[in-house]
């Protein structure tokens, strides 16, 4: 709770949607005693959560 990213991750990670703090709760609920584990397999998953915005091409103005 509170963390800035964590909410997007664990949303984005389960269900493919980014999410709020009390969107990540409702999904972490049924784990209950063991929500810290679930975030932290879900981290040493590899899972990456989706960049926004289109990579930038750095143009050469080498010849110019």
């Amino acid at each position: 709770m509170g963390d800035y990213h964590l909410a997007h991750f664990v949303g984005e990670a389960m269900t493919g949607a980014r999410t709020d703090d009390p969107g990540m709760l409702r999904l972490l609920e049924p784990y209950r005693p063991h929500r810290q584990r679930v975030v932290r397999l879900l981290k040493l998953s590899g899972f990456a959560h989706q960049r926004m915005g289109p990579k930038l091409v750095p143009e050469d103005h080498r010849s110019r």
